[in-house]
């Protein structure tokens, strides 16, 4: 399905983006915990899955995602190591989201593909060239969750990760090439052609946006 491994390196630049953004919101206490200091690093390990979990309807979705813990260690300015003030980075993560999905833009942009804004945020868009069939076709999970938010009458943020939780499925044992393959055979019956997307991309080029001037 993902028929351009340039987007996956586009998702992995973005992402050390946004984590190096993060990280500035770093902090620690120092004289007795009574005063607060920017450490400025963190220490972490990143995920990455190209999969959602299984459907309730056993399908298993592409989805390019990744994970990233971090340890509750930080080093000081004076060099030595002590706790994370973890309710501001928590705090952060909408900023580190906001980050990494403009720099994503500009980086599938730079590859040549086509985006369209899909709601009132900046940061709310998708990839041009696939409609809402195709969407929907490939996001079982947030159907899943969806119909359990509507099951339990609730709309909030809130609830949708608890959907989230409430309709998670065990991992799927299928291996990387087996789901590619049943991907490009449900991709191929909706009309969609990810590879001819990709050589549109190139023969595009890179969106060129022209920076408006007063005048």
């Amino acid at each position: 399905m993902l028929a351009d491994s340039c987007l996956i390196q586009a998702h992995e630049e973005s992402l050390q983006i946004a984590v190096t953004e993060v990280e500035k919101y770093a902090l620690s206490r120092m004289h007795g915990g009574q005063e607060w200091v920017v450490s400025g690093n963190l220490i972490g390990a990143k995920f990455t899955h190209l999969s959602a979990r299984p459907a309730n309807n056993g399908l298993v979705d592409p989805n390019l995602h990744s994970h990233v813990i971090f340890i509750n260690a930080t080093q000081r300015p004076d060099g030595l190591w002590r706790a994370l003030d973890s309710h501001e980075l928590y705090r952060s993560q909408q900023y580190g989201s906001a980050v990494y999905l403009s720099e994503l833009a500009h980086r599938v942009q730079e590859l040549g593909y086509r985006i369209e804004y899909t709601g009132a945020k900046l940061n709310a868009w998708e990839l041009a060239g696939y409609t809402q069939e195709h969407i929907k076709a490939f996001s079982n999970r947030s159907a899943d969750m969806d119909a359990k938010m509507a099951e339990w009458g609730a709309t909030s943020a809130r609830a949708a990760q608890k959907a989230a939780i409430a309709t998670r499925n065990p991992k799927s044992d299928q291996t990387e090439s087996q789901l590619k393959t049943q991907w490009s055979q449900r991709a191929a019956a909706l009309g969609i052609d990810a590879a001819h997307m990709k050589l549109e991309a190139i023969r595009h080029g890179p969106i060129q946006h022209l920076a408006s001037h007063s005048r």
